[in-house]
């Protein structure tokens, strides 16, 4: 079915690009904060059982979550900021 009207006024190629980026960008924001929340209770738990090794890796993991967080809201105020 053909919409005349809304084809003169949609750009549906860059409605549904927008549409899986964002879908995209909600996964992958979902997955980094998780990341983070497990890293940072996981090594609370290492640091109670005083298992230093464990305690350096979820550490580790919670520091690449928050990053990849604070990478993401970079990355989301440059493309709004940025003539394309």
């Amino acid at each position: 079915m053909k919409l005349p009207i809304a084809e003169e006024i949609v750009h549906w190629d860059l409605l549904f690009q927008v549409i899986w980026t964002a879908a995209l960008a909600g996964v992958v924001v979902t997955i980094a904060v998780s990341l983070a929340i497990f890293g940072a209770a996981r090594a609370a738990d290492a640091r109670r059982d005083h298992d230093r090794v464990d305690q350096v890796i979820f550490s580790t993991l919670f520091v690449l979550g928050v990053a990849a967080c604070a990478a993401a809201v970079v990355l989301g105020i440059v493309v709004m900021t940025t003539k394309g």
